[in-house]
């Protein structure tokens, strides 16, 4: 049986892989589809998309994820990763961990967006610092997925 606790860090987690939605869409999916039988099947294009993202991520004049055509993705993919990984199977915990996702996901592009931002001006502000800045954003993303699951 589940404990309270046990049941709030559930929770924590799936906010905090619905977050990594934020910074790169499919990141949250490549680390709830890990623990995820759900997902088995569709581990291969979820890692290949989520490659592809980190190459695609690092060309210049790629829309901002702030703006409305890359937070809608982000959201809609971090409410899937909350209800896929949520702690507790019913309807009423589906709506929340949507809900849940979603606004994780949108915090997280706005602050790994500006902390990106800060860096790379930081570094020179060159396209270069903005190339250098991306990778060392993917990998404290890889990094902090690795250790929520």
């Amino acid at each position: 049986m589940r404990t309270g606790a046990t049941i709030r860090r559930t929770w924590m987690r799936s906010a905090g892989l619905a977050a990594l939605s934020g910074a790169r869409t499919m990141m949250g999916p490549v680390f709830a589809a890990r623990d995820s039988e759900r997902w088995r099947r569709a581990r291969p294009w979820i890692v290949g998309a989520a490659a592809g993202e980190l190459l695609i991520d690092k060309i210049p004049g790629i829309p901002d994820r702030t703006a409305a055509p890359g937070l809608l993705p982000r959201a809609m993919m971090g409410g899937a990763v909350a209800v896929v990984s949520r702690p507790t199977p019913d309807a009423r915990s589906a709506v929340f961990a949507a809900a849940l996702g979603a606004a994780a996901a949108v915090a997280g592009a706005f602050i790994t967006f500006e902390l990106r931002r800060r860096l790379t001006r930081r570094l020179g502000g060159h396209g270069i610092a903005n190339l250098v800045s991306g990778a060392i954003e993917d990998g404290l993303v890889i990094a902090a997925g690795r250790a929520l699951v």
